[in-house]
């Protein structure tokens, strides 16, 4: 065995991390369980890929754990129809029909009746035809058809997410957080496969290696993928509880006694209506239940049944209605309509224009318009 290096202390990192939180996504149970699971099986196929990948390079020497690695190899043609699947069901609650499931998971089947073949040569016999380039031709196709699927699951997973943003385009829950996370999950899948590409145009075209984009990149970079994972499932756990409908994030059952209900409620007015925790573009859920003393489901409780809407529906009222009190105190004559959504706490501009049409049923533009006639 070879002495670790920093690639293989990374893909350590990445298992690791992996592995903790596909336990942790199980254990959220609460609405969007189904989009979990896939999520979980998705890490869990990471971290094999990053096993298979720590084989390959660690026991290069080593036939029977190099065999080993290279057949792992199959797992990227999971990787796409997998998040394909995790995106509809989080957004849409969708499952991909079985004539999809047959068709998208042919590239895999593919991979794996490659995989048989080449045990019937023998490991040795592989391994030298390996090494003196007998597979070159093999390796071209292979790395052609999951690079050509893997793109055509980022496209179809684009798909999915922009039409969510249409669908959503009234309706601001979720905008802040969903929707940032989709496009930094979306985003690190792609940058990985596109390393991917540029590495295989490289060696098979241009006959050239370059060290720093290499197939051994794109391993490297799932340990990315798992962390952005990590990122949102440890600071907005709210977004694992997602769910489509807003009946659906209403609890029949009275959570929490009056008493609590007061208490709770009188923290909240004091966080909005003093210190103005709203003007912080990036209140989270997590963040107010923290600054309150209580749990997130206490709060999602409160604010889902007491008040009858969303977290961001909560918030986004009170950023508008300080936007139109400054308005009627004249703040246009020093500052931009942009500017003083930035102070109540917007963080873009499609936000603002989307709840300031929710709660006005116009457009600022036309608002401050029609209060001038």
């Amino acid at each position: 065995m070879t002495d670790f290096t920093f690639i293989d202390v990374l893909l350590l990192f990445g298992i690791s991390l992996g592995l903790f939180l596909a336990s942790a996504l199980i254990f959220i149970k609460k609405n969007n369980t189904g989009a979990n699971k896939i999520l979980a099986l998705l890490l869990v196929i990471s971290v094999i890929m990053l096993l298979g990948r720590l084989f390959f390079l660690s026991f290069f020497h080593n036939v029977i754990l190099f065999r080993i690695g290279t057949t792992v190899d199959f797992t990227v043609f999971l990787f796409g129809p997998l998040i394909l699947m995790f995106l509809r069901k989080l957004l849409f609650n969708e499952l991909l029909s079985n004539r999809e499931k047959f068709y998208f998971f042919i590239p895999a089947l593919l991979y794996l009746g490659y995989a048989l073949w080449t045990f019937s040569l023998g490991s040795n016999t592989y391994y030298k035809n390996v090494i003196s380039g007998k597979f070159h031709n093999y390796f071209f196709y292979i790395e052609l058809l999951g690079i050509t699927t893997n793109m055509f699951f980022i496209y179809h997973s684009l798909k999915v997410v922009n039409s969510y943003k249409s669908l959503k385009n009234g309706n601001i829950s979720f905008d802040q957080n969903i929707v940032k996370f989709t496009s930094l999950f979306l985003g690190a899948y792609t940058l990985s496969i596109s390393l991917w590409l540029v590495s295989f145009i490289n060696l098979y075209f241009f006959k050239n290696r370059i060290n720093i984009i290499s197939y051994d990149l794109v391993w490297i970079s799932i340990p990315v993928f798992i962390y952005i994972i990590g990122i949102y499932l440890l600071s907005q756990p709210e977004i694992f509880r997602f769910s489509r409908d807003k009946s659906e994030r209403k609890i029949k059952t009275k959570r929490l006694n009056d008493s609590k209900i007061q208490l709770l409620e009188s923290k909240l007015k004091s966080l909005i209506n003093q210190n103005h925790i709203y003007r912080n573009s990036d209140l989270t859920l997590v963040e107010l239940a923290s600054a309150m003393k209580c749990s997130t489901n206490d709060l999602s409780w409160l604010i889902n049944t007491h008040f009858n809407t969303s977290f961001y529906e909560y918030i986004n009222n009170y950023r508008i209605k300080e936007f139109l009190e400054l308005i009627e105190k004249g703040f246009l004559k020093t500052h931009t309509i942009s500017a003083i959504s930035v102070d109540v706490g917007f963080q873009s501009k499609s936000t603002f224009y989307k709840a300031f049409r929710m709660v006005t049923g116009t457009t600022p533009s036309n608002y401050i318009k029609n209060r001038k006639t």
